[in-house]
């Protein structure tokens, strides 16, 4: 069993990292999904689900400010979208987009932890791993712009 404190840790961890995804079109904000920031050697990187992008373009895709308060979000700009080929028998739901965009990444850091490398490690069979994100059910989605 973890302790209080150390499901704290996690949970404050996990509301800095994991981010809200959300779509900006003409019939206004709705939430997509979530990803996670990752940043190594000066490229910065939002890894998320391929799937998000069936029908959709990633340049209307938005983030809030900060994990906090979410009705204020930033577009993502000029990024660049790496979708996950499936090799034969196999279904990869992966997508990473590249961030590119100076003002957006300044922003991204302001609000938000980005892992780096040394954050991560070979999946150990023994471990405890944890898959977070933001339940749809929970968000106000198709809100109109205000």
């Amino acid at each position: 069993m973890v302790s209080p404190e150390i499901m704290r840790a996690i949970e404050q961890f996990t509301l800095k990292v994991t981010v809200p995804i959300l779509y900006d079109d003409r019939q206004g904000i709705d939430h997509i999904g979530t990803g996670t920031l990752f940043e190594t050697d000066d490229r910065h990187f939002l890894v998320t689900a391929r799937h998000l992008f069936d029908g959709r373009s990633a340049e209307h895709c938005a983030v809030p400010y900060n994990p906090i308060d979410s009705k204020d979000f930033h577009t993502l700009g000029h990024l660049e979208l790496h979708k996950a080929i499936d090799p034969p028998g196999l279904e990869i739901d992966i997508a990473v987009l590249e961030l590119l965009e100076p003002t957006t990444i300044d922003a991204i850091r302001r609000g938000w932890r980005l892992l780096k490398p040394e954050h991560s490690a070979i999946a150990s069979a023994q471990g405890t791993f944890l898959l977070c994100g933001y339940p749809s059910k929970r968000t106000n989605t198709n809100r109109p712009r205000s």
